[in-house]
């Protein structure tokens, strides 16, 4: 019986010891997650055998004082025997006497196994604390990278804004601004010049109006000398 709770002792807690020393690439945030999870079973799992240690244990001591109750009864059954004053029956004290001998090895072999159940509850109680501790800190070092990656990707978006709030307005903002402020007033300028044109040309004659100016002049010149020589022959 001792050796199968050594044997388990050992697999259990060489298994924690595993798990504990695993080197963990704290770059990666999924194996971070996945060795969270691992601790978190472990840690369950172990306080589940601690649990069924410790009660295995408690079981080893109420039979240890069973047996001892039982000791002292037989012992004193034979004892009984012997000073009854009559010698006829004490051959019966003999099989009680065995029962006694055989007690005593009962109680050394649970003693044995008590003290062996105390040593495996200690260990998984220490276990489970290092698992609870390391727990922590791995849950720790997750809630950090992942702080870390959601500024980092924080980052990266607000570098692409600006990146291209750059591509539009220039890398050099302040002579990006001065060039559009000179364009602007050179359209500002030329609209300016135009407009001056257009406006001095309206009191002006274009070149049709001057066509049919000439034209008119041309027509009230004939209408003139048609009169002229209408007037001439009326009074010859």
């Amino acid at each position: 019986m001792t050796s199968i709770f050594e044997k388990a002792r050992t697999l259990v807690l060489s298994n924690i010891h595993s798990l504990l020393d695993a080197a963990i690439d704290l770059n990666s945030i999924g194996a971070i997650k996945q060795h969270v999870r691992d601790l978190e079973k472990a840690r369950d799992s172990i306080a589940d055998e601690a649990a069924v240690a410790d009660g295995r244990a408690t079981a080893l001591d109420r039979d240890i004082r069973e047996l001892e109750s039982k000791k002292v009864a037989t012992e004193e059954n034979i004892d009984l025997l012997l000073t009854d004053g009559d010698d006829s029956n004490d051959h019966h004290a003999m099989p009680l006497a065995e029962q006694v001998m055989q007690i005593d090895d009962n109680i050394a072999a649970k003693q044995a196994e008590l003290v062996d159940q105390r040593a495996l509850v200690a260990n998984l109680e220490d276990a489970r604390m290092k698992l609870t501790t390391k727990h922590a800190e791995m849950l720790r070092s997750l809630n950090r990278l992942e702080s870390m990656e959601r500024a980092a990707v924080a980052r990266e978006q607000a570098a692409k804004a600006l990146s291209g709030a750059a591509a539009v307005a220039g890398v050099d903002v302040a002579a990006s601004v001065d060039s559009v402020t000179q364009r602007v007033r050179d359209r500002d300028a030329v609209s300016k010049a135009r407009f001056d044109r257009a406006l001095a040309g309206i009191g002006d004659e274009g070149p049709a109006d001057a066509v049919r100016a000439s034209q008119a002049a041309a027509l009230i010149a004939a209408r003139r000398a048609q009169l002229q020589k209408k007037e001439g022959a009326d009074a010859a």
